[in-house]
C-alpha cells in the first residue's frame, strides 16, 4: 500500500510525473523492511531518468546507500505486515545504520551517505532545467572533492588526509560499538592500527594510495577484525599485534594476476586465516 499521508503533500505532487512514477514501482518492488535491491534496473525498466531518481534522493523520499541499494524513507508509515507474514530483509549492514522513528528512516547525522555525493542530504531541489543543470555541477565537484581527498586511508603526506582519515575510521568505530557489539574487543586506537598499517603496506608493496573505502565497508572490517573464520566453520580470535605481520604475509602473497590486493580481498574467507597459520609457523620457527 502507499499512503495518501506522504503522497497527498504539496511536495510530493509538484514532483514530475515520472519522479512519482518510479516512487511508487520502487515501493512495489521493495522487502519487507522497505529495502530495494536494484533500483537502477527498476528505473531502467520503467523508463525513468536518472534525474527523477537524483530528485526522490535530495526530497528525501528514498535513501541511498553505497553498495546501491536504497530503502523507502516512509515504508513504515506506508505498509503494516503482520508478524506471520514479514520477512526480514536481507540487508541487514544498510539497515543497521538508520534510525526509525514515527514510521520513517533516517540516517544519524553523524554518519556520512553516498547523498552525500548528490549534494547533501539536506539539499533541497528546485525543479526545471535551471536546477538541474546546478544538480549536476554540484555532483561533479563532489566527486572532484572525493578524488581529491585520494585514498581512504591515503597517509602519505597531507594533514588533513591524515585528519579525514582517522575521523572516519573513528565515526565507523562509533557505529559498530552503539550499533552492533557493546562488547567489542578492540579499542578505538587498535582499529586505527590496523587500518593504518594495512594503507602503508600497500603503499609500499603497490606503489599508490589504497582505493577509497566506503563507509559500510569500514564499519564491516572493523566487526570483522577481532576474528576469522577457520576451516572447521569455528572462529580464530585474533589480537591486534598479530596484524602487523599477517599483512606483511598477505602482501607477499602471490594470488591470481586480477587480484588487487585491497583490504575487501585481504578480509574475505580463508585468507587472514591461511596468513595467521604463517605468522604462528614462523614464529614458532624463530624462537
Amino acid at each position: 500500500m502507499i499512503s495518501v499521508k506522504v503522497i497527498d503533500t504539496d511536495d510530493f505532487i509538484e514532483m514530475p510525473a515520472t519522479t512519482r512514477l518510479l516512487y511508487y514501482e520502487l515501493n512495489i518492488r521493495a522487502d519487507d523492511d522497505g529495502f530495494v535491491g536494484s533500483p537502477k534496473k527498476i528505473q531502467n525498466m520503467v523508463g525513468c531518468s536518472e534525474e527523477d531518481y537524483k530528485i526522490l534522493l535530495s526530497k528525501k523520499y528514498v535513501i541511498p546507500f553505497e553498495s546501491g541499494i536504497c530503502a523507502i524513507r516512509h515504508w513504515k508509515i506506508h505498509n503494516y505486515i503482520r508478524t506471520d507474514r514479514y520477512n526480514e530483509t536481507i540487508y541487514q549492514l544498510e539497515k543497521s545504520t538508520l534510525t526509525e522513528q514515527l514510521g520513517i528512516y533516517d540516517i544519524p547525522h553523524d554518519i556520512p551517505t553516498v547523498s552525500d555525493k548528490v549534494g547533501k542530504w539536506d539539499t533541497q531541489v528546485r525543479l526545471g532545467k535551471d536546477s538541474i543543470g546546478k544538480s549536476k555541477d554540484s555532483i561533479e565537484k563532489g566527486k572532484e572533492r572525493e578524488g581529491k581527498r585520494g585514498a581512504y586511508g591515503a597517509l602519505k603526506g597531507k594533514s588533513e588526509n591524515k585528519e579525514l582519515t582517522a575521523n572516519r575510521i573513528r565515526d565507523n568505530y562509533n557505529q559498530v560499538i552503539m550499533l552492533h557489539d557493546k562488547s567489542y574487543p578492540f579499542q578505538m586506537n587498535e582499529v586505527e592500527r590496523i587500518f593504518n598499517e594495512f594503507f602503508i603496506a600497500y603503499k609500499k608493496y603497490r606503489g599508490n594510495d589504497h582505493p577509497t573505502i566506503s563507509n559500510l565497508q569500514c564499519i564491516d572490517f572493523i566487526r570483522k577484525f577481532p576474528e576469522c573464520p577457520d576451516k572447521n566453520g569455528d572462529k580464530v580470535k585474533l589480537i591486534v599485534s598479530i596484524y602487523k605481520p599477517i599483512i606483511e604475509l598477505y602482501f607477499q602473497a602471490k594470488f591470481s594476476e586480477d587480484c588487487d590486493y585491497n583490504m575487501s580481498h585481504f578480509m574475505s574467507g580463508s585468507v587472514r586465516t591461511l596468513r595467521y597459520r604463517e605468522a604462528l609457523r614462523l614464529k614458532g620457527e624463530n624462537e
